[in-house]
């Protein structure tokens, strides 16, 4: 996950407490979290659940992959949430792959029990060992990324909230709602073809986005609409052009996520998983992703997103390849 609002750390403590922001979510124990750095800025940030002993090398190449695809790299720490028993051999290892690949490393650094430990430090007035208290809610470089937009759910079902798909009435609305938009759809393309769709298509991207930037919600006629003409390939690239990297246009995309019905919804899902990209927020953009795959396996944007996130390639160069078409 990159940023691009460049947040600048001073300690390991000042690291430790922005993670979560940097993510979108608080790493539980058994994790492994990686940051590079460009100077004093932190410019990705990648979190994998602790592997089986055996596979620690394998899971730390994987990810010196990610971290050589991105720009500006001058230094690598490694944090590890959990029990030393259990999280300081996994540290060490990774620290280690990465260090024999010419990768220098700022700091191995192990969270427990709301402490935070250098393992490179040996100094115990600054690096005490039983580690430093610190609060990743209130100190002064959380207030900083929740000022610049950055929000820490408390786990990653949290964020899969966001576009959980609506329940009750309100889908039974969107159902009859999309059921209209459907019949509205072949009436146009009978007396229209496939130009009064692309024609259709593009006011409706537009208008949804125009709406919601001036704050007025899309209602269930509106969003059917828009995500029965989503699936056309033309559709999903106006939408990709007209988006712009904020959160506003998170909040729509995860909007029409939510109320879109099947088979419509994986399309909003794969646009909002870009714009939570474009965003720096790779937590929800894989998991937006992964919905859109899991509604549809087939979804070929949403497989390309998917194989892209994971891959660790900036989004700018992956939109270089969407103009390419």
């Amino acid at each position: 996950m990159t940023h691009n609002d460049k947040i600048r750390i001073r300690s390991n403590i000042d690291l430790v407490a922005v993670v979560p922001y940097l993510l979108g979510f608080h790493p539980d124990n058994n994790s492994i979290v990686i940051t590079t750095f460009h100077g004093h800025t932190i410019s990705f940030v990648a979190r994998v659940d602790l592997p089986a002993p055996g596979e620690h090398h394998a899971t730390a190449n994987q990810l010196l992959d990610l971290i050589r695809r991105q720009e500006h790299t001058d230094a690598v720490t490694v944090i590890g949430y959990g029990a030393p028993d259990h999280i300081e051999p996994a540290i060490h290892t990774f620290a280690d792959v990465f260090a024999s690949h010419n990768m220098p490393i700022h700091d191995r650094i192990r969270v427990t029990d709301g402490r935070v430990r250098s393992l490179i430090c040996t100094n115990p007035d600054c690096c005490p060992p039983e580690g430093t208290p610190y609060e990743p809610t209130t100190s002064l470089v959380a207030v900083q990324a929740t000022v610049a937009g950055h929000v820490a759910h408390p786990n990653r079902d949290a964020i899969s909230a966001m576009f959980a798909p609506v329940q009750g009435t309100t889908q039974q609305r969107m159902r009859a709602a999309t059921d209209r938009a459907v019949r509205r759809l072949d009436a146009l393309w009978a007396s229209g073809g496939e130009p009064a769709l692309l024609h259709a298509g593009e006011n409706a991207v537009r208008a949804a986005i125009r709406s919601h930037d001036s704050g007025q919600p899309l209602n269930s006629q509106r969003i059917a609409w828009l995500s029965v003409l989503l699936p056309h390939p033309h559709m999903q690239d106006i939408a990709i052009q007209l988006t712009q990297p904020s959160q506003a246009h998170v909040e729509l995309w995860a909007t029409v996520t939510r109320h879109a019905q099947p088979p419509f919804d994986p399309t909003p899902a794969v646009l909002l998983a870009i714009t939570a990209w474009r965003c720096g927020n790779g937590t929800l953009a894989g998991l937006a992703a992964e919905h859109a795959l899991n509604t549809a396996p087939g979804h070929r944007l949403a497989s390309a997103v998917d194989t892209a996130l994971r891959h660790g390639i900036p989004p700018g160069d992956f939109e270089k390849t969407l103009r390419m078409r």
